[in-house]
């Protein structure tokens, strides 16, 4: 095997080569010692984007960025996932199982019945989130209706989603992740 081993602007800092589970295990090592990111305590809001295009070309491929926030909040906190979104929500699975929930514990025990397959995964990880706490979207390419029949909440810029956030509500911790699939979170 031989794998390139990238820093958190996406330069090759190094290659490992050998055997598969040691190359492998020492690409990690070198990850981790540039990417890892110590995060001091929970948040009652956690802001995240996955950095860009075309990361956030959809609400499909935006999710790996909610899915590094996720530890990250303490529980009935709120996730802000700020994503472009040009190409709207994607693949349809993922949009379909959301839709036909009546809540987010009900798609993960489904996802647990029938298992992986494309589109799935997706919704499951938004679900795992949203059972931990609210999904607030910034876009301005997805409608408010489709989200809400997401089990999603919208809000057309950070501003208006901080404001929903904080609503009757005392924050004491905000996290921001501005290119969260860059980094590897670890909570001290």
């Amino acid at each position: 095997m031989v794998n390139a081993v990238q820093d958190p602007h996406k330069q090759n800092i190094a290659f490992v080569a050998g055997e598969i589970e040691k190359a492998h295990a020492k690409g990690v090592e070198i990850c981790k010692s540039v990417s890892e990111v110590e995060i001091h305590g929970l948040a009652d809001i956690v802001i995240t984007s996955p950095g860009g295009y075309p990361r956030d070309s959809n609400l499909y491929q935006a999710q790996k960025a909610l899915s590094v926030a996720e530890p990250l909040g303490k529980p009935g906190c709120t996730y802000i996932l700020v994503a472009n979104a040009e190409d709207g929500i994607g693949e349809g699975v993922f949009r379909q199982w959301l839709v036909e929930a009546k809540t987010a514990e009900e798609v993960v025990e489904r996802f647990k019945r029938e298992g992986y397959n494309v589109g799935s995964n997706k919704a499951f990880m938004y679900a795992r989130a949203m059972t931990k706490g609210r999904v607030i979207i910034v876009t301005e390419n997805v409608e408010e209706r489709e989200l809400n029949e997401m089990m999603l909440e919208w809000a057309p810029n950070l501003q208006r989603a901080l404001e929903k956030a904080c609503s009757g509500k005392k924050m004491q911790k905000i996290i921001v992740l501005p290119r969260a699939v860059n980094i590897i979170p670890r909570v001290v």
